[in-house]
């Protein structure tokens, strides 16, 4: 982590929550923009789905709240893996202020210990574990009956507010603010951003819908034993025995269900991210084809480029890629025609 003031990237800044952002969406009224992310409107009735019976300030406190929550799972992080780094005697780890109170954890702690800190722990992973940790029905006074899967619904409504946004509005580094985008133009690395956070809103819509067939699944079964308490002997015993093997399948089939789901959303979202990242890179070394001698070096420049903005792929992926396209423009290097066979 580096100090002062650090330059968002689209990366950076969808791993908050932006209340601001509802500005741009409000999920009672608006619909969500078709183009440029078509599948960015499942998502937002996964999510929308999860607090239909909310209003609009209602979905603002319910994020608020799961901001918080998030805030606070990362500094228990912070103190727990702070605590346990200064009694080992490890302070080249630790940025302290003339107090010794910790102001940050440096990332070189990763190479040696398991710490989960904003730099390296998504919102949707932070508040996944939080939730159960810290969730608090009673701050939220304006939420009558406040459900743990509607927080998940509302932060996944604010990633895609923050998406319409990015599709609206371009962000000022100069003046940390958001201006109108001038044109429909969207440059690659912006598609990357938006495709990072339906992702995440996805997946946040889609662990809320899990949890909300949980509870609704535990209250069937409370429901039928209370059925089952009030009956006699033998038959209270057969339909509690009914009711747990009811349950658990009806469970067991739920999680299967969410897990395929799932699995397929994202296999096929990773499928375009691969080929959003190879148009990505061939347009950077379309600037310059001929600046390295050898396809190495440019792969393992264009590798480089790719961390720099968040996305990480293999040296021979990238290389794979510049080989075809050197090909079709007849390029040589080292004075070796390139040969792809």
């Amino acid at each position: 982590m580096n100090k002062g003031k650090v330059k968002k990237t689209l990366v950076d800044l969808i791993q908050m929550i932006d209340l601001e952002a509802f500005s741009y969406l409000d999920p009672k009224k608006d619909e969500l923009p078709y183009w440029p992310r078509m599948e960015a409107s499942t998502a937002y009735f996964k999510a929308k789905g999860l607090l239909w019976t909310r209003t609009t300030n209602q979905v603002r406190e319910l994020a608020n709240d799961a901001a918080q929550i998030i805030e606070q799972f990362f500094d228990d992080e912070k103190f727990t893996v702070g605590e346990m780094l200064k009694n080992e005697g490890r302070w080249d780890l630790l940025e302290t202020d003339e107090d010794g109170r910790i102001q940050y954890i440096k990332d070189e702690v990763l190479e040696e210990y398991d710490y989960r800190g904003p730099n390296n722990t998504s919102a949707v992973d932070a508040l996944t574990e939080g939730v159960e940790k810290y969730f608090d029905p009673t701050s939220l006074p304006g939420v009558v009956d406040p459900k743990k899967y509607e927080m998940f619904g509302a932060v996944a409504l604010n990633f895609l507010a923050q998406y319409v946004r990015s599709v609206k509005a371009t962000y000022d580094y100069k003046t940390g603010d958001y201006a109108p985008r001038a044109g429909t133009n969207i440059s690659t690395l912006e598609m990357e951003g938006l495709a990072a956070m339906v992702v995440s809103a996805m997946e946040l819509a889609c662990f809320g819908e899990r949890l909300r067939s949980e509870e609704r699944l535990q209250e069937k079964f409370e429901a039928r034993l209370k059925q089952a308490v009030e009956k006699k002997d033998e038959e209270a015993k057969r339909l509690v025995g009914q009711a747990t093997v009811e349950f658990a399948a009806a469970y067991k089939e739920e999680q299967k269900k969410e897990r395929t789901a799932v699995a397929l959303e994202k296999n096929r979202l990773r499928h375009q991210e691969n080929h959003e990242a190879k148009a990505l890179v061939l347009e950077e070394f379309g600037k310059n084809p001929t600046r390295f001698n050898t396809l190495e070096a440019t792969g393992a420049h264009l590798v480089e480029y790719l961390q720099k903005i968040g996305i990480e792929k293999t040296q021979r992926t990238v290389v794979k890629w510049l080989s075809e396209a050197a090909q079709q423009k007849g390029l040589r290097f080292g004075y070796k025609k390139i040969n792809t066979k």
